[in-house]
């Protein structure tokens, strides 16, 4: 990754020998150098195979891997949430069906 040619909100990295300039909010470089380098990284696994010809084709592939990546991530933290208000939905229904005793209004 170069991340030597920063300028006016723009940042050069490298794909598969390639460089690009893309935009780049103040504050954010680590992250997009970060992407950068792991989507190149998924790019030069789909081209390594040798079963995938074509740089449009090897992008697409690996847009595809990372999307698949991604979107297991958000099944599991959407079960981690819903199993956490599913949790708390409980403890709150136990604690306004309980019966009240005399220490609950000291």
């Amino acid at each position: 990754m170069s991340a030597d040619a920063r300028e006016k909100g723009a940042l050069t990295i490298s794909l598969l020998g390639r460089e690009f300039r893309v935009a780049c909010p103040e504050g954010e470089e680590r992250q997009i150098l970060a992407a950068a380098d792991y989507l190149n990284k998924k790019l030069k696994e789909v081209r390594d195979t040798g079963k995938v010809v074509g740089n449009e084709r090897i992008a697409i592939m690996a847009a595809l891997s990372v999307l698949c990546v991604l979107l297991g991530l958000l099944v599991s933290v959407g079960t981690v949430v819903f199993a956490g208000l599913v949790l708390l939905g409980a403890a709150l229904w136990i604690a306004h069906t309980r019966p009240r005793t005399e220490d609950d209004h000291s």
